[in-house]
């Protein structure tokens, strides 16, 4: 026992000197960092071999026997340290924290003794204490949604904000434009508010939506961080520029009895190319155009659901079922790829026979 003691008192006043981590080598040793939930229980995994003398965890930022936090012998038995009832120690060699605090969050050294001759090494581990946020992706403007793409339209100078709130560490998240080319930078300004010290959330902003693709975009929020913290790591908004008019010298007049249904075809020539079609419509010229429908294709397709009669069908066209009054006006499907753009124009007249 004195000779462990006496090595232990060696041992720690290297650790304190040197800060040396040895981490995972050949599989003995500890990963470091380690992220620990706040007010729960906490294990700092380590994998030691089985032929050992005893080991030890100590603070790092200590020296001395006295600061030992925990101890495991060869035969299994365990030994209490300066705290007893804060720490205990896994038969593996693990340390576990019962109830992980923020003074938790610094550096834990394992001391392994493999012999009774002196031969020790030392394990540094650096404890993150952290919390989950509630959300498992990230917000766009809000999250009244649990659809996979959400669609809005603003105007081409509106404010768009993405946000993960009550983390700890912050999330990072970054704002892109994504288009048939692969996905483009924008300008973005990040505010990161802190809740007492504890739990921190992080806001990304922009009002360069419209950067590359006047009519039609598809803004992508991305976390950023490592490693992960959010179970979907990206959310993507669908945005409609309602300041890019519209209007055009002529619409194709289509006269439709009602009871019946009839197929609008969007784009023409590029339609097998756009990467987003949305659907409008609208009583008179006077008046904004309302989504009805829209999709987002690629390697993970978003069709927004059927509603009102209006369903989207194979490459962006548009079924109205059981034409009736309501479905009369002009309907606008715009299409574009996140560069380049088109749209096209309906006036819908519903007819009835004697």
């Amino acid at each position: 026992m004195e000779l462990i003691r006496s090595l232990l008192y060696s041992a720690v006043a290297l650790v304190t000197v040197t800060y040396f981590t040895q981490g995972l080598l050949d599989g003995e040793g500890c990963r470091t960092p380690q992220y620990l939930e706040l007010g729960e229980t906490g294990i700092i995994n380590c994998a030691f071999p089985t032929d050992f003398v005893a080991i030890f965890w100590v603070n790092s930022s200590y020296n001395g026997f006295e600061e030992a936090l925990v101890r495991l012998n060869q035969d299994g038995t365990t030994e209490d340290g300066y705290a007893p009832g804060e720490f205990n120690i896994h038969d593996n060699g693990s340390l576990i924290i019962n109830h992980v605090r923020l003074e938790h969050e610094h550096l834990f050294t394992a001391v392994l003794f493999r012999d009774s001759s002196g031969n020790y090494d030392n394990f540094i581990v650096r404890v993150i204490t952290k919390v989950q946020p509630s959300q498992t992706r990230p917000c766009i403007n809000n999250c009244d949604s649990e659809a996979e793409v959400r669609f809005t339209q603003l105007n081409e100078d509106a404010m768009i904000v993405c946000s993960v709130v009550n983390s700890r560490p912050a999330v990072e998240l970054k704002l892109s434009l994504r288009t048939d080319s692969g996905d483009r930078n924008i300008s973005f300004v990040t505010n990161v508010t802190s809740h007492d010290n504890v739990t921190y959330s992080t806001f990304v902003s922009t009002v360069d939506v419209f950067r590359h693709s006047s009519m039609l975009a598809l803004l992508v929020c991305s976390e950023v961080s490592t490693p992960k913290k959010l179970e979907n790591s990206e959310y993507s908004l669908l945005v409609q520029n309602i300041d890019f008019n519209l209007q055009s010298e002529s619409h194709e007049e289509m006269y439709i009895e009602k009871g019946t249904d009839v197929v609008l075809h969007c784009s023409g020539e590029n339609q097998k190319q756009d990467k987003y079609i949305v659907w409008n419509h609208k009583a008179n010229l006077e008046e904004q155009g309302t989504a009805i429908v829209y999709a987002v294709y690629g390697e993970d397709s978003f069709i927004s659901e059927p509603s009102n009669g209006y369903e989207l069908g194979a490459n962006g066209l548009l079924n109205i079922h059981h034409v009736d009054i309501d479905h009369e006006g002009i309907y606008s499907c715009l299409s574009g790829n996140g560069v380049d753009g088109d749209f096209r124009n309906y006036n819908v007249r519903c007819t009835v026979n004697n």
